[in-house]
């Protein structure tokens, strides 16, 4: 089967699968019990975050069965939800992470602090960027379709992370450590990696295509390479220092 056709027929099951991960992983700490989370820029993220793995899953429904109308109606509401996602995880970032003593030491940002700062903020952006290639290309419906396939990617480890941590404890700690620490990503970008790779192998197979997945997959790459040295990179520690209002001197 071609790529393109498996896409319209099977992206509906990619995104599902995306947002099962996203209920098991947040299960505990939001969808159990939504008005236990006390922070209200948590509960608008959580509920918009909700609307989009939602909307995706329709959006994919509706291609599937080519009520293409309705399709491009319902994705105007993207235009919205998706930089209030970006905007909402940033302002969840920048208000809970001094909560956390565990990315401090001494009260100055620690290095795996510098490491969660680079995985949430650069992951983020990468979701902005891949969306906006996706509305870029929306009147070209196979670059559409990958592009928007690809957004689920940079922003997997959220919930692969708290999967790890909760349920698989023991696990966890056999994994590659970054500043020290067993870090969880790595499950959620060997999942993105591996699925972009036979991405990459079937669209030249089928289409001779190399124009989406590969560029993803180098995106990706250079995210994660990025993230595991973050901590040394001095110009973005000065920025997370900025960004958490410590003063510059």
């Amino acid at each position: 089967m071609q790529l393109t056709s498996a896409l319209y027929r099977n992206t509906i099951l990619f995104f599902a699968t995306f947002y099962a991960l996203v209920l098991w992983g947040f299960w505990n700490r939001y969808y159990s019990n939504p008005l236990q989370v006390s922070n209200l820029l948590v509960q608008l993220h959580g509920f918009a975050m909700t609307l989009w793995c939602v909307m995706l899953i329709a959006q994919a429904y509706l291609i599937r069965t080519s009520r293409r109308a309705l399709h491009r109606l319902i994705g105007k509401t993207s235009y919205v939800l998706a930089p209030l996602n970006v905007v909402l995880q940033i302002a969840v970032i920048r208000s809970t992470v001094p909560a956390h003593p565990e990315l401090f030491d001494k009260g100055m940002i620690s290095a795996p602090g510098f490491v969660f700062l680079s995985l949430s903020i650069v992951g983020a952006s990468v979701f902005a960027v891949l969306y906006g290639l996706a509305i870029f290309f929306r009147r070209t419906p196979a670059l559409h379709a990958r592009y928007m396939a690809c957004t689920a990617l940079p922003i997997l480890a959220a919930a692969t992370d708290r999967i790890v941590f909760f349920y698989f404890a023991k696990t966890a700690e056999r994994l590659p450590k970054v500043a020290g620490t067993p870090y969880a990503p790595f499950v959620a970008w060997a999942m993105a990696d591996l699925t972009l790779m036979t991405l990459v192998v079937w669209d030249w197979t089928s289409h001779r295509r190399l124009n989406v997945f590969p560029l993803v997959l180098l995106a990706l790459l250079a995210y994660q390479v990025f993230t595991v040295n973050a901590h040394q990179v001095s110009l973005w520690r000065t920025f997370c220092q900025w960004f958490l209002g410590y003063p510059l001197v």
